[in-house]
């Protein structure tokens, strides 16, 4: 899977702290590697059909598209 970072994606990325950080590269490679893996909880975002969600922590999400 290859990603595309939009600019406010980057933005965001740079407000989070380096601990933070490591979170969502930590989940950006289990997600490359294996979407189905169980701590991501990867789900559709309701009332979409093509923007999706992936748990980077307790507190932070990842929204995303598939191509």
């Amino acid at each position: 899977m290859r990603f595309e970072r939009t600019e406010r994606f980057k933005r965001a990325y740079r407000k989070l702290e380096a601990a933070e950080q490591e979170l969502v590269r930590k989940a950006l490679r289990q997600l490359a590697e294996e979407r189905s893996y169980p701590g991501l909880r990867v789900k559709r975002v309701q009332g979409t059909s093509a923007v999706w969600e992936v748990r980077a922590g307790r507190d932070i999400r990842i929204t995303f598209e598939m191509a």
